[in-house]
């Protein structure tokens, strides 16, 4: 497990929650559907779909590998694996 600084802790809080509330005010995220079949409002950057685009940040080659029993898509340049 990793540690987090109480700075890095409020870091991370402060970047979260403004974009957790961002998608539930789009309805959630464009890769997901309510009740009534509408995929949400917020744009999805790094998912399934733009697994092998370039990375909107950096230009990186986006991937998708699996975890625990699902996948994930991230950078490998801006969102290095420990």
């Amino acid at each position: 497990m990793l540690d987090l600084s109480a700075d890095e802790v409020r870091n991370l809080y402060r970047v979260v929650k403004p974009l957790v509330a961002e998608m539930a005010r789009l309805g959630g995220r464009d890769s997901e559907k309510d009740l009534f079949g509408r995929p949400g409002g917020y744009r999805t950057i790094l998912g399934a779909k733009t697994a092998g685009a370039p990375c909107p940040a950096c230009g990186s080659t986006i991937q998708k590998e699996t975890y625990l029993g699902g996948s994930i898509c991230a950078c490998p340049a801006c969102q290095p694996l420990l």
